[in-house]
């Protein structure tokens, strides 16, 4: 948008109108403070979008919901798990009704999680298990075209993986990613791969950056709750900025991964949020644990 207006502005600055003349530098103010808000709008705590996953919410449901948005959390991630639990069959009723309560609550879908599990593991060395598990991906990521998604979160593996396996299993991952982010855009959606813990694949920094090499429009959901070799300011110290496009916040003791809200583990959040902040990130602040909006809000210092 801003490269449109300088664009227009100058084709006004070589007019020989001598009122456009007059009124050219007046202009060039108004530019100068439109830019100036572009770049503050994302470091701004008015502009500070809040979101909560629904695979972390005790009690989920249209009036939780309300509450949450009228408590100034208004951004939601739809977790494909339940829309598919011991009936897949039932996936697409079970999504139109969620959809519908979603609208009634006046939430905003930001994200959807793709679906996970042990055997759902898109870097197998099976390759028959493998495809089978992307075209069921496949399946899955245009239902989640039903809640418009900006951006979809995938696992680039399941565990465990032996040391052996590892490198032909990042290479798989790598391949899979590239074909479920071109099944992404007919809905309009990029594939963000989210780091795991473990011996899952996507550890490290590094580790991530190998499973989306080469793809432009493939970008990653940064877990903090998942890191357990490398902390956290060696993670994005890692990442280029840009490449995180969503997140999944929340804490844990550094030993297992425990989806606790902000405060009743050992991240410094503080720290933790500049680092963010510093990366270019300026999404929706993503909350993946069972925490009241007060508890979300305190956290991002915006009560």
């Amino acid at each position: 948008m801003l490269r449109w207006l300088l664009l227009f502005i100058n084709t006004l600055w070589k007019k020989k109108d001598n009122i456009l003349r007059l009124y050219r530098m007046k202009i060039y103010r108004l530019i100068y403070f439109l830019a100036l808000s572009l770049l503050i709008s994302c470091t701004s705590s008015e502009h500070i979008r809040v979101g909560k996953s629904i695979g972390r919410w005790d009690g989920f449901g249209v009036e939780s919901m309300k509450q949450y948005n009228a408590s100034g959390v208004e951004y939601l991630e739809v977790t494909i798990n339940p829309l598919i639990k011991h009936d897949r069959s039932k996936a697409y009723e079970r999504a139109r009704k969620l959809s519908e309560e979603i609208r009634e609550a006046e939430m905003h879908v930001w994200s959807v999680h793709l679906p996970f599990s042990r055997s759902l593991d898109i870097s197998v060395l099976d390759d028959s298990l493998r495809r089978a598990n992307i075209d069921f991906i496949k399946e899955m990521i245009r239902l989640a075209g039903m809640f418009h998604p900006k951006y979809l979160v995938l696992h680039p593996s399941s565990e465990p993986i032996a040391d052996e396996e590892r490198t032909k299993r990042l290479l798989n991952s790598h391949v899979s990613i590239g074909e479920l982010a071109t099944v992404a855009k007919e809905i309009d959606a990029f594939i963000c791969v989210e780091n795991l813990p473990r011996t899952c694949l996507g550890q490290t920094g590094e580790e991530m950056m190998q499973l989306i090499d080469g793809y432009d429009d493939v970008f990653l959901c940064f877990d903090t709750n998942h890191l357990f070799y490398q902390s956290h300011s060696d993670y994005l110290r890692a990442i280029p900025k840009g490449k995180i496009k969503t997140l999944h916040l929340s804490d844990y003791d550094f030993v297992n991964e425990s989806h606790l809200p902000p405060g009743q583990g050992k991240i410094n959040w503080q720290e933790l949020l500049k680092g963010i902040k510093e990366n270019g990130y300026c999404g929706v602040m993503m909350f993946e644990c069972d925490a009241s909006p007060e508890e979300m809000l305190d956290c991002l210092s915006l009560r």
